[in-house]
């Protein structure tokens, strides 16, 4: 059996999806990218409020006291009679 045929193939099991992925590359023309508005930080857009008082921060909430986590039980006897597989 000649070689040939499979060479060829392996060439278009790898060629053709790559052709195909080059020519929808190319068939599409990108959009250039589009430039965002300069932002600011501090700044609102438009004009600026007039005769209005910032709000006041909030004051702070009292700290909320969680209870303590439950004790671990780990069902583990490390007692001189205890045999686990540590030795």
């Amino acid at each position: 059996m000649s070689r040939a045929p499979w060479i060829v193939a392996v060439v278009a099991v790898i060629a053709l999806p790559v052709a195909a992925g080059l020519a929808a590359l190319l068939a599409t023309k990108p959009e250039p990218p589009r430039v965002p508005p300069v932002v600011r930080i501090g700044e609102a857009p438009g004009p600026p409020p007039s005769g209005v008082s910032p709000a006041p921060s909030p004051s702070p909430s009292p700290q909320v006291q969680l209870p303590p986590p439950p004790p671990i039980d780990d069902d583990d006897d490390d007692g001189p009679g205890d045999r686990d597989d540590d030795g």
